[in-house]
C-alpha cells in the first residue's frame, strides 16, 4: 500500500532516524548499516519495492554487480560468513553481500521517503531540526566536556583513550558535518527572520573553530564545502546540481593523474605537511602505483587491506617522515614508522580505492551512474527550493569525506548518506500538518 492509504506516514520513522543519528555519533558512526536497515523495514508497509528502476538506476545496478564480481580475484576474499547466530558472533564478511544490502535497504527508504504526502511531513521537519540542533549541541558538548568523555568511555584504559578517542571523536565530527547541511537549510528556509538567520551564521562559524580544535580537518572542510555547494546552486539555479553530479563523475575519471599531479607538486614544493597528511600523500602514490599493476580489473574488492608493505621498504619515505619529529621524538618515530603500513587498510580516498579495487571497468560504471543521475536533478524553484539547496550543501559536505576519509566500501558511510537523503525528502515536503 501507499504513503497516501496510510494513516501513518513514513515520515516520523525519518525523524526517528534522525535521532538515531545522535546515538549512532556518540558510539563511533558505525550504527548507520542498522539505522537504514530499520527504515528499510519500516518502508516497506508504506511503499511496495518496485523494479521499474530510471538509467541511472540501472547503472548503479551494474556497477554493484562489477563489484561484487571483483570479489572472484580479490586477494581479501575469504568465507562469506563467520561466527554463529546462537554464539551472538555472526557476522558478513563479503564486503559486495554488506554493500548490496545497504543499497536494497537505501533504495526501500528513499523510495517511501518519496512517496510520503506533502501533507503527512509538517511535524517530521520540525522533528528533524531538533534532531539536527540536538546533535550539534552534542560535539560543542564533546569538545567541551572531551577529557571527560574519554575518562568515561574508556575506564582504566587512558593510553586506548588517546589511541582511539581522536578518532572516534573526529568521526563523530564528520557525522555532524554531513547532518549539518540538512538541519542547516531547513532552519535558514523555514525561519526567514534575520535574527535566526544571524544565529545560524553564528552557530557555523563555532563549528568551524570546534572541527578544528577537534582535529577533524576532514569536517572542517566538508563545512566549507557545503557553503560552496550553496552557493554553486544560488549563482546558478538552472543547472547548479547537474553540474556538482558532473564534476564529481569527471573527478573520479580522473583522480589517478589528479592526485599523482598533487603529490608530485607537494613533493616539489618543499612544503612541511602535518604528519598525518604527510602520511596521506605517501598512502596516494603507493595507491597509484598499484592502479597501474592492474588498471582494466582492478585488484578486487578491499585488496588495498591486504597491502602490506610498510615504511621500511621505502627508505626515502621513512626518512621524510622521522624528520618531521622533534629531534627528541626521532628514534621512536623511526621505529614506529618502520613498521606502519604505507596504505593503513585503505587508500582514505573512494575515487583512488575504487581505481584500485575495481579498475576502468568499476570507474567508467560509477561515473556513468553519475553522469545519468545529473539529468535528473531539478532546477529550483519555489516549491522545491529547500529539497535542491539541501542536496547542493550534503554533496559539498561529502565530497571532503570521500577525498580524505571513508572507504569507499565503509557500508555505514553509504548507511549515513541515505538516510540524510530521506531527510533532505521530508524536509522537501510542502506540507505544514
Amino acid at each position: 500500500m501507499s504513503g497516501g492509504e496510510n494513516k501513518l506516514s513514513f515520515a516520523p520513522f525519518v525523524a526517528m532516524a534522525c535521532f538515531l543519528w545522535i546515538a549512532a555519533t556518540l558510539t563511533g558512526s558505525q550504527g548507520f548499516t542498522a539505522i537504514i536497515g530499520l527504515l528499510a523495514i519500516a518502508a516497506i508497509f508504506f511503499k511496495r519495492p518496485g523494479i521499474r528502476l530510471p538509467a541511472y538506476g540501472w547503472a548503479l545496478v551494474a556497477s554493484l554487480v562489477w563489484i561484487s564480481a571483483t570479489t572472484v580475484w580479490s586477494p581479501a576474499a575469504g568465507p562469506a560468513f563467520s561466527g554463529s547466530v546462537t554464539g551472538e558472533d555472526f557476522s558478513v564478511d563479503v564486503a559486495s553481500l554488506r554493500l548490496i544490502g545497504t543499497a536494497l535497504f537505501s533504495a526501500f527508504a528513499i523510495g517511501a521517503a518519496l512517496a510520503i504526502p506533502d501533507d503527512r511531513a509538517g511535524k517530521s521537519k520540525a522533528a528533524i531540526l531538533v534532531a539536527a540542533l540536538l546533535l550539534t549541541a552534542t560535539i560543542f558538548a564533546v569538545f567541551v566536556f572531551k577529557e571527560e568523555i574519554l575518562a568515561l568511555a574508556y575506564p582504566g584504559d587512558p593510553e586506548e583513550a588517546l589511541r582511539s578517542g581522536p578518532q572516534n571523536i573526529q568521526r563523530a565530527a564528520n557525522s555532524v558535518a554531513v547532518m549539518l547541511p540538512v538541519g542547516l537549510v531547513g532552519a535558514w528556509m523555514l525561519f526567514p527572520n534575520m535574527i535566526v538567520r544571524a544565529g545560524l551564521s553564528i552557530i557555523i562559524a563555532a563549528l568551524l573553530a570546534v572541527f578544528h580544535k577537534l582535529g577533524s580537518q576532514s569536517a572542517v572542510m566538508s563545512a566549507l564545502l557545503m557553503l560552496a555547494g550553496l552557493a554553486i546552486v544560488w549563482a546558478w539555479p538552472q543547472n547548479g546540481l547537474r553540474a556538482m553530479l558532473r564534476l564529481i563523475a569527471g573527478y573520479i575519471l580522473v583522480a589517478p593523474a589528479l592526485f599523482l599531479g598533487i603529490t608530485h607538486l607537494v613533493g616539489l614544493s618543499g612544503l612541511t605537511l602535518p604528519w598525518s597528511f604527510q602520511a596521506r600523500i605517501y598512502g596516494w602514490r603507493e595507491t597509484i602505483s598499484k592502479i597501474f599493476e592492474q588498471p582494466l580489473m582492478g585488484h578486487g574488492l578491499e585488496a588495498s587491506g591486504t597491502w602490506k608493505d610498510t615504511y621500511a621498504t621505502r627508505p626515502e619515505w621513512l626518512e621524510h617522515m622521522t624528520s618531521l619529529a622533534s629531534p627528541e621524538n626521532a628514534d621512536a618515530m623511526n621505529a614506529a614508522w618502520q613498521n606502519y603500513p604505507i596504505v593503513p587498510g585503505h587508500p582514505h580516498n573512494m575515487a583512488l580505492e575504487l581505481w584500485a579495487d575495481t579498475g576502468v571497468v568499476g570507474v567508467l560504471l560509477v561515473a556513468a551512474t553519475l553522469w545519468l543521475a545529473s539529468s535528473r536533478m531539478p532546477a529550483v524553484n519555489a516549491l522545491n527550493k529547500t529539497a535542491v539547496f539541501a542536496t547542493a550543501g550534503l554533496i559539498g559536505a561529502l565530497l571532503p569525506l570521500f577525498s580524505f576519509a571513508y572507504s569507499a566500501w565503509n557500508e555505514a558511510f553509504w548507511g549515513m548518506l541515505a538516510t540524510a537523503i530521506c531527510a533532505v525528502i521530508v524536509l522537501g515536503k510542502k506540507g505544514t500538518a
